[in-house]
């Protein structure tokens, strides 16, 4: 059996331990990162030294390094919003976006630059008032491109003014980039209480000498002095015209919201809304049956005195009811010839015919036998008074049937030509929505 080439090398990490040591030093910035030059990275520097590590080696060059003081010089810092990840009694104020802007420790007055200005009467009483104005301001504009123009752009100087001896400055601080980094990194050292060179303690033995006059006698002097520098700490880097929790939801219950509506209010506008949809709907219908107004008695009066030959008689002329032998076993049944059901208040004026042919027996029902003038058993009763009326000899009473003055009411007219009979007591049913005057 062949072992494969590729397992015969010797690993580059052998140990587990050896491997996690190397994580931790991975995750460790490189001391390149420290952009402000206080001796640690911190978590501004390691964000913004990122983006300029092109290369992506956990290192800033030279020349990486000098592109981000540049960028940091001129404003950089300004696209980021820090404090986010802070929490705590000195957490920032909350984030908001308002009309495109980001409203940071409650400053709402960024929200104006997004309105337009309000007009205002900049009228001038004179004509060199108003050219003066114009100066200024055409001043003020070219200052602020002036500003924007050297912010963004470099200013090109000669390469003879640049070379001119005139230029030289007679004691410069440094007179190279070497000494430069040196001086900028014992300042550091100074800002962090560490001193100006490193001491190499490799070889150097521990020193067991006596200390007359120590920082700290004892342990808890110690914890004490340290919680007091925390203080102060604190207090130094504190926001004191910060706001708690609860001032936050005080002032948030004091912003005055858009007024609530009334009940009575959205009722009348509902109410406004479904009537003026009724009157555009249903305003134009015609009220009646099909379209069609139904017909007043004051305008249909005289066709009736023409056409009804009841109401056409005279006042003097008297007629038997002819209804007084009419039984419910007798009924004229008569085709329908109207297409549409006629209402009572429709007057139809054809004569009825009394005569008693092509009577047949009766298909209605009980409720049908209410309209009649008699049942069976009324009569019986009606022919036996009739005997003891011709026995004793007194003449049958005339019965006046629609004189002029007492006009068949319209319903009436209808049931007769229907070939029902309302009894004796016909006079008592009306019509709706028709009088006689």
């Amino acid at each position: 059996m062949s072992i494969p080439q590729a397992w015969l090398h010797t690993p580059k990490v052998e140990t587990q331990s050896e491997l996690l040591q190397k994580r931790r030093v991975n995750n460790i910035p490189d001391i390149s990162f420290d952009l402000d030059g206080d001796g640690a990275v911190g978590a501004h520097d390691l964000v913004l030294a990122t983006k300029f590590d092109l290369d992506k080696d956990g290192k800033l060059n030279a020349q990486e390094r000098e592109n981000a003081l540049k960028a940091i010089n001129q404003g950089f810092t300004n696209q980021f919003v820090w404090g986010c990840e802070s929490s705590g009694l000195n957490r920032s104020f909350r984030l908001v976006q308002k009309r495109g802007k980001v409203i940071v420790d409650e400053d709402f007055s960024k929200i104006r630059e997004t309105y337009p200005p309000l007009p205002v009467d900049d009228r001038q009483l004179t004509r060199s008032e108003l050219e003066s104005k114009r100066k200024d301001e055409a001043k003020a504009e070219a200052k602020r491109n002036e500003l924007r123009l050297k912010t963004i752009t470099k200013m090109i100087v000669p390469i003879e003014s640049f070379l001119s001896k005139d230029n030289y400055i007679n004691q410069p601080p440094y007179s190279s980039i070497h000494e430069k980094k040196e001086i900028e990194r014992r300042n550091a050292r100074k800002r962090i209480g560490l001193s100006q060179d490193p001491i190499d303690i490799k070889n150097q033995e521990v020193a067991y000498n006596y200390n007359d006059k120590p920082e700290n006698i004892s342990f808890s002097e110690m914890m004490s002095t340290r919680r007091a520098d925390l203080v102060k700490k604190l207090n130094t880097s504190a926001d004191f015209s910060h706001v708690t929790f609860y001032e936050k939801v005080e002032k948030e219950k004091q912003y005055i919201g858009a007024e609530g509506r009334h009940m009575r209010d959205i009722i009348g506008e509902r109410r406004q809304v479904d009537v003026g949809h009724f009157e555009r709907t249903f305003g134009n219908e015609t009220l009646g049956i099909h379209g069609r107004e139904l017909p007043k008695y004051e305008e249909n009066s005289h066709e009736i005195l023409k056409h009804d030959p009841f109401a056409t008689r005279s006042s003097g002329q008297v007629y038997d009811n002819p209804f007084a032998s009419y039984t419910k076993e007798h009924h004229k049944i008569e085709p329908k010839s109207e297409e549409i059901t006629m209402k009572p208040t429709q007057i139809a004026h054809d004569q009825y015919e009394t005569s008693p042919k092509n009577k047949i027996n009766s298909k209605f029902t009980t409720f049908h036998s209410n309209f009649m003038p008699h049942s069976a058993r009324s009569q019986e009763i009606y022919e036996e008074r009739m005997k003891m009326i011709n026995k004793n000899g007194i003449e049958k009473k005339q019965f006046r049937f629609l004189s002029v003055t007492d006009i068949t009411p319209p319903i009436t007219q209808r049931l007769l030509q229907k070939n029902y009979s309302p009894g004796s007591k016909f006079k008592n049913v009306t019509s709706t929505g028709f009088t006689f005057k």
